[in-house]
């Protein structure tokens, strides 16, 4: 989040006053118990106009002033330092974990104020799932010490969202919820409300966590529930703002396959490889297996589980699947996600497999990183655009009103 304060002063089209205030703001965030003695002279910027912007960060909230006893001051007067509000700007965010929704109230430092979760059962209906939303909001709202300082709502789902329209339109996990309509939970609220893919979402999340991956193409591969991925140029993620991209699991690889898939189509990749599709052929090897991921996730740090038949024959249509997909977008890297990758001995193989199948005239192969954990990234990814948005706002009036007030 604060590379993108960094980017803000960097960007020439700004105002200097602009870039001079967001810079100042940057290095209070990044340097510990700063003075404005130290900050001007970090900076190279005139002492008054350091003091005018600091003044005016103060002023908004971003930025409060604590004293600092000093050891080896003459007279023992404390020193002011600086230090920033990280909760000066609060997103509620929700996103699903199996068929959990889960809940949290988060500043742009990325730290968690408040969290919550709530099952929601598999028949639920579109009134009983945006009922849990909507108590879930209600609840985190009643937590934000000032109603000014929330930005709005994060909404990262899986299955098929349109964000423009604010519509999950089908997920595999809620059969019965089709076309809602995320738009009522703000009615006469006044807040933004962002809804995004899952997998969108914790590829931003990554690209934030790997800067240099921001000029590069990125490919996000998910094997778990369902199959699925996400890719990114130069930082544009692709299907972001529409919602339609990387429905890889969809894809029929052979006509002959009449399985009927989650979605009504017949024969998708997901029928042959998908966790909800393989765990009647795993009852006889792990019987206690579960769709959850990141209870299969437990399973699948057992090495021995590597060897099980039908996940084994699974890796080759998933191997199949990476192949084409890098082959059409031609990523610098592949990052794989989900309970199967975590095991060492299932990815090595998945890598192996699917490199076989990549074209070789690009000069370089992709390289592979892998993401345990389950989708943490989307609490989150998906507050990021309003944060950026809030946080570059008040920057910019910051500098106006200091304007303003050197002009009277």
């Amino acid at each position: 989040m604060l590379e993108h304060i960094k980017d803000f002063y960097s960007t020439h089209t700004r105002l200097v006053r602009e870039r001079e205030i967001a810079h100042i703001f940057y290095t209070i965030c990044m340097t510990p118990d700063i003075s404005r003695k130290k900050l001007s002279q970090m900076l190279k910027i005139r002492p008054t106009s350091v003091s005018n912007h600091v003044q005016e960060l103060i002023s908004s909230g971003l930025v409060v002033v604590e004293n600092k006893n000093v050891a080896n001051s003459k007279r023992g007067r404390p020193e002011l330092v600086l230090k920033p509000n990280y909760n000066r700007f609060l997103a509620i965010t929700i996103y699903a974990e199996n068929r959990t929704l889960m809940g949290a109230l988060i500043n742009f430092y990325e730290e968690t104020l408040v969290e919550q979760n709530i099952v929601i059962p598999p028949d639920a209906t579109n009134e009983e799932f945006l009922s849990c939303c909507q108590s879930m909001i209600s609840e985190m709202r009643q937590r934000v010490p000032n109603k000014e300082y929330l930005v709005g709502i994060g909404i990262s789902l899986f299955g098929t969202v349109n964000p423009q329209k604010k519509q999950l339109d089908s997920v595999a996990r809620w059969p019965n919820v089709k076309n809602l309509q995320f738009g009522d939970i703000l009615e006469n609220a006044g807040e933004e409300l962002l809804l995004s893919g899952i997998l969108e979402t914790e590829l931003n999340f990554y690209l934030e966590k790997n800067p240099s991956m921001k000029t590069k193409r990125v490919l996000l591969f998910h094997w778990g529930f369902g199959v699925g991925a996400s890719f990114s140029e130069s930082g544009n993620i692709s299907g972001y703002k529409t919602g339609h991209f990387g429905e890889i699991g969809h894809a029929r690889f052979s006509m002959r396959n009449t399985k009927k898939c989650h979605c009504g189509k017949l024969g998708c990749l997901e029928t042959e490889v998908a966790l909800w599709a393989l765990l009647p052929k795993l009852a006889g090897f792990l019987p206690e297996a579960t769709e959850n991921e990141r209870k299969f996730a437990g399973f699948m740090a057992n090495e021995e589980s590597a060897c099980i038949p039908p996940i084994w024959e699974a890796i080759d249509q998933v191997s199949l699947a990476i192949g084409i997909l890098n082959n059409v977008l031609f990523p610098d890297r592949i990052v794989l996600i989900g309970p199967f990758s975590e095991n060492e001995i299932i990815r090595n193989e998945l890598i192996k497999r699917s490199t076989k199948t990549f074209l070789s005239y690009p000069s370089e192969l992709p390289d592979f990183d892998v993401i345990t954990g389950g989708f943490l990234g989307s609490r989150y990814a998906s507050a990021y655009p309003l944060f950026y948005k809030a946080v570059a706002d008040l920057l910019v009036s910051c500098s106006a009103q200091n304007s303003s007030r050197q002009q009277e």
